[in-house]
């Protein structure tokens, strides 16, 4: 049985610096959270093609503050694995999302790796968070990739979908970006397609 649907509406604007956004947010007052460093493994699929499907299955660890390349065996402060549903809507990138919290990383990836996923790729990104209203605002710096701002927020149903997107859309122009600027691809295809 699956549990509670859970759709992630998210906004993603590539930016050339993070500096303005970043005063801006301070302005509206919104709470930084803190920085992370994400680490995030990528699997395919042994027996269907989540490129096809739209699907996403990511082994994620978190590490607190901005880790540089050689922090490779530091301990992350959490793990995750989440399932990332195809992408419904055209503006935004709005899927089902499901989360696990796992103790133990290597476990996690060698059930993964038994079972006949293939790891595709890991993503590694610098995220401060911020929290502005009823909304989560991050700065993420991809190496290869650059700079983007992400928008989100998290609800139960499809129709507050709609709602939530408006939403979001009218906190970018308010932190001086441009919704219509919003992709919808992830780290994952953009680094792909590197």
């Amino acid at each position: 049985m699956i549990g509670p649907t859970r759709y992630e509406v998210e906004l993603k604007i590539p930016v050339r610096s993070l500096g303005p956004v970043s005063q801006r947010l301070q302005q509206l007052g919104a709470t930084r959270r803190g920085t992370v460093t994400h680490m995030d493994e990528y699997y395919a699929h042994p027996c269907r093609s989540f490129q096809q499907t739209d699907e996403a299955l990511r082994l994620r660890a978190s590490f607190d503050g901005v880790l540089g390349p050689d922090a490779v065996t530091a301990a992350p402060s959490r793990v995750t694995l989440t399932y990332k549903g195809p992408r419904i809507g055209g503006r935004s990138k709005t899927r089902t999302e499901f989360d696990v919290g796992v103790t133990d990383m290597v476990s996690a990836r060698s059930i993964l790796l038994s079972l006949g996923f293939k790891h595709i790729a890991t993503v590694t990104k610098h995220r401060t968070l911020y929290v502005l209203g009823d909304s989560v605002v991050t700065l993420d710096t991809v190496p290869e990739l650059g700079s983007f701002v992400e928008l989100e927020r998290v609800v139960g149903t499809r129709p507050e979908v709609d709602v939530v997107l408006a939403r979001l859309a009218e906190t970018a122009q308010e932190l001086g970006l441009d919704p219509s600027a919003a992709v919808r691809d992830s780290y994952l295809e953009m680094l792909l397609r590197r």
